[in-house]
């Protein structure tokens, strides 16, 4: 075989190969898409019952549940792309229907805090569900971020003594996992949520706000630390809902 006729020939299995993972990819799209249209009322819903907005969270739970039958529907007997595979998708698909279902019922009752507690293990089952599958989205590396949150905000009251070393190594530990996770999660953002003005502006807030904090950790700032966290706890929470 000659140089070319070998050259060619490894051109044609390379463009193969890429046309798989096109078709792939595409295949798997309009599967996120439905993802995405039944997790936003989710998220809102959340929003709501976290605010005491009873009304709304009701309606965007019912719109969150509509949406995710009909992405069942379409999708648990023929999942696309990477989930093809994936025995345990019916049953997650079912476990997240029920617990819609169930927070619904608790909401309707006048039970807000069953109704909560009820929607909170989606947000995991979604990340694991895409996990298990090969699929790493700004979800799931925002995740970390949510977490990091959560384990600073357990430092706001009382506030934190920084001048021990212990409480300011542990506190600085986190607020370090908090921005490695923020860049992390910015890596993985897509084309068009780096166009969108209310991305750059929260995200590009995080990213400059973040390594503040932890100056203000360092330099035993009690007062600067915690109107960072406040801040950031803000900015964590928009990012979520609007992306995550």
């Amino acid at each position: 075989m000659t140089f070319i006729r070998k050259m060619s020939t490894a051109i044609f299995v390379f463009c193969c190969l890429n046309a798989s993972v096109l078709c792939a990819e595409d295949a798997v799209t309009p599967f996120h898409e439905a993802l995405k249209k039944a997790n936003t009322p989710y998220k809102n819903a959340m929003n709501y019952l976290h605010t005491g907005n009873v009304v709304f969270a009701g309606i965007e739970l019912e719109e969150a549940l509509a949406n995710w039958r009909q992405m069942r529907t379409q999708y648990e007997k023929a999942a696309p792309g990477a989930y093809a595979d994936d025995q345990n998708l019916a049953w997650d698909m079912a476990a997240i229907e029920k617990l819609m279902s169930l927070s619904l019922t608790s909401l309707e009752s006048g039970d807000i805090d069953n109704a909560e507690q009820s929607l909170a293990p989606i947000r995991r089952k979604l990340h694991d569900l895409r996990s298990r599958n090969g699929v790493i989205m700004f979800a799931d590396e925002y995740e970390v971020v949510s977490v990091q949150m959560d384990a600073l905000m357990q430092f706001r009251r009382p506030s934190p003594e920084l001048g021990k070393d212990q409480i300011r190594h542990i506190i600085k530990q986190h607020a370090e996992a908090f921005y490695k996770a923020i860049l992390a999660s910015d890596a993985r953002a897509t084309p068009t949520m780096r166009k969108n003005e209310i991305y750059q502006r929260l995200m590009g807030t995080a990213k400059t706000s973040s390594p503040a904090m932890i100056k203000q950790i360092e330099g035993k700032n009690t007062l600067g630390f915690i109107n960072y966290l406040r801040e950031l706890k803000s900015i964590e929470r928009m990012l979520y809902l609007h992306f995550g």
